[in-house]
């Protein structure tokens, strides 16, 4: 079987069939909500649920050279917990699988013995592309017992799953809180820094931190959460991370603290930055292209940067003029986003005004929002998050239009419809 990776995309496979009806007539496109077999030209045979004539819920496809896979499907592609057996000879991989591709990390404690295969209809003649090839009333019935049984199964299954997850989770990592299960693919890295040292202290940077763990957490993400992180240890997370990342996965970094501009160049500020002269800063902060390059060496399929540092100059006072308000101009290689808080200039609100008791400052919160809308490509995402920040921004008399710099190809997509 040839299933290859498409859009990666977090979704929850429902299981809509136990009480569905047979599939009926000839024409396959039409199928919809119904359980059914069908035999293709080639010698393929499917036997499952199908939605929009998409193979989608659980079922069995054996291709022509005795290649089977089991489990849950969403638009023709594996998706979800299911084990594929291989004529070759191959080891069997069971476990997660995301739109077509095994993601072999998360068979972790799971016992897959469970699951029981569903038997092949009888299916013996094929009359052309699009037939129907109907079970019988009682094979109908036992197909639609076998996949109620499989939904029980599988609840408890992912129940297991997350429980292990928590476990496994260090002090400072996010855990699944959410009924999506966390996906190896979707990689982040987050980092909020409130308490600094030398320069003024922030008020929300590690509270936007959290809200974008959390949020990215409820979508598939694989979280690791820092908090008011030293020069050392700033440098020593994004190495960890960097490591991690494997080509063609997912990637978001978001960063609330302080940032500087130092030429044409940005740099993200660690806690104990002391900054002395203009060199000092460039060798003790983080310079955010680096973070960028780290990912295309990676292959990372998608890459989101998130930097809400558009503050005040940290270094402005005591006679120090190093860099100046706001973040330069960026450029993202290909496959990579980048949005900063506020334009070039211009600087974040951390809130509306002092009757604004909202914990997050204004980018976070709602960016935070935006994310949780389903079916919205990330550029339409980032566009929203623009104009709803400008806007609120404009209402209290103040100039805050979040930048973007966009190299994505294809569509990414936060959440989709169950």
């Amino acid at each position: 079987m040839n299933w290859h990776l498409g859009l990666l995309i977090c979704i929850s496979t429902n299981f809509v069939f136990a009480e569905s009806p047979a599939c009926v007539g000839s024409n396959i496109v039409e199928w919809s909500n119904c359980a059914g077999s069908h035999i293709y030209p080639n010698g393929d045979k499917y036997v499952g649920g199908f939605v929009g004539g998409k193979f989608s819920g659980f079922g069995q496809l054996v291709s022509k050279n005795g290649d089977s896979y089991t489990g849950d499907w969403f638009e023709n592609m594996p998706h979800g917990l299911g084990k594929a057996t291989y004529a070759n000879g191959r080891v069997p991989a069971e476990g997660r699988w995301i739109n077509g591709r095994f993601s072999q990390s998360q068979v972790i404690n799971l016992d897959l013995s469970k699951i029981t295969p569903v038997q092949q209809v009888n299916v013996t003649s094929e009359t052309g592309s699009g037939s129907a090839l109907q079970p019988d009333n009682s094979e109908r019935e036992r197909l639609l017992a076998e996949v109620e049984l499989e939904r029980k199964k599988r609840q408890e299954l992912e129940q297991q799953l997350r429980g292990n997850q928590q476990k496994n989770q260090s002090s400072q990592s996010i855990t699944a809180s959410s009924s999506l299960p966390i996906i190896a693919n979707r990689r982040a890295l987050v980092i909020g820094n409130d308490t600094y040292r030398s320069v003024p202290k922030l008020v929300n940077a590690r509270e936007d931190a959290r809200t974008i763990a959390t949020n990215l957490t409820s979508v598939g993400f694989q979280v690791t959460l820092k908090l008011d992180v030293t020069e050392k240890e700033m440098k020593a997370a994004l190495r960890t991370f960097a490591g991690q990342v494997q080509g063609g996965d997912e990637v978001l970094f978001f960063f609330a603290g302080h940032g500087v501009q130092l030429g044409a160049a940005n740099f993200l500020l660690p806690i104990d930055i002391v900054g002395d002269s203009e060199a000092q800063v460039k060798d003790e902060a983080i310079q955010l292209q680096r973070v960028l390059d780290d990912m295309s060496e990676k292959k990372a399929k998608f890459t989101l940067a998130m930097v809400d540092a558009c503050r005040d100059n940290p270094f402005k006072s005591a006679g120090r003029a190093i860099g100046g308000r706001g973040l330069a101009p960026t450029t993202a290689a290909t496959g990579q986003m980048v949005i900063f808080s506020a334009g070039t200039g211009q600087q974040a609100l951390d809130k509306l005004n002092n009757a604004d008791k909202n914990k997050n400052g204004l980018f976070t919160r709602v960016f935070a929002q935006e994310m949780q809308k389903p079916n919205l490509t990330i550029d339409r995402v980032v566009k929203n998050v623009r104009n709803e920040v400008a806007q609120l921004a404009k209402s209290v008399g103040h100039e805050q239009v979040p930048a973007i710099y966009d190299q994505v190809l294809g569509d990414f997509y936060f959440k989709v419809p169950k």
